[in-house]
């Protein structure tokens, strides 16, 4: 049988390839079926083999970038305790990349960007000079209420529920014009808030009033 090839390559191994058979000869020279270390089989030329031109099927280079933005993502500075302007740091949002869980000197919570609470001039005041009108409210403390004791570590419940799992949902922890609407639109009068699922969240879908009797 005439050989098409002068050397046999098979079985050999070119960094993270393992050559399986000769697959053909072209005007360039002649090309190998190998297997990729990671299970990838491509045809390659001898000379890239042998060269070094081609190292791999390119699963090393897109395990490196994944590892790189992996690394990226985790990376963060720990704010926590830090203050910027009004607000102290008091938490990682978990649910949001970037974002932290931040308490102002009137009590509110807020969910804000790293980035922001960085940046002199944006979000280092709180918008607790537009609700000062309803900061004396039944409402307005029942709302303060249940985001410290899903996210203030200082809070006395702080153990029946933030360290349960338990969260206000961004709506709400973020507007409290959302969650008086909320309320208004369930016969919001003299009322206490109760969760459907006690292990569930603070949020519309998980909520109901229970309206008290006079």
């Amino acid at each position: 049988m005439h050989k098409m090839y002068k050397i046999d390559l098979t079985g050999q191994r070119f960094n993270m390839w393992i050559v399986l058979e000769f697959s053909h000869k072209a005007k360039y020279g002649s090309f190998w079926k190998c297997q990729c270390d990671c299970g990838n089989i491509r045809i390659i030329s001898s000379g890239s083999l042998k060269s070094g031109n081609s190292k791999c099927c390119g699963c090393k280079r897109k395990h490196t970038k994944r590892v790189i933005r992996k690394e990226l993502k985790g990376y963060r500075i720990d704010l926590t305790g830090q203050m910027f302007g009004v607000w102290e740091v008091i938490e990682y949002n978990k649910t949001k990349y970037g974002y932290w869980l931040c308490k102002c000197k009137c009590g509110n919570i807020r969910s804000i960007h790293s980035g922001d609470l960085k940046r002199k001039g944006q979000s280092r005041i709180c918008d607790c000079f537009k609700e000062h009108k309803q900061a004396n409210t039944k409402l307005y403390r029942i709302w303060t209420d249940i985001k410290s004791r899903c996210h203030d570590l200082n809070n006395n419940t702080y153990k029946y529920h933030g360290a349960k799992g338990v969260k206000v949902c961004d709506e709400w922890l973020e507007r409290f014009d959302k969650f008086r609407d909320w309320a208004v639109s369930n016969g919001y009068k003299d009322f206490t808030i109760k969760r459907i699922n006690k292990n569930g969240d603070y949020s519309p879908e998980n909520c109901k009033i229970i309206i008290k009797n006079n």
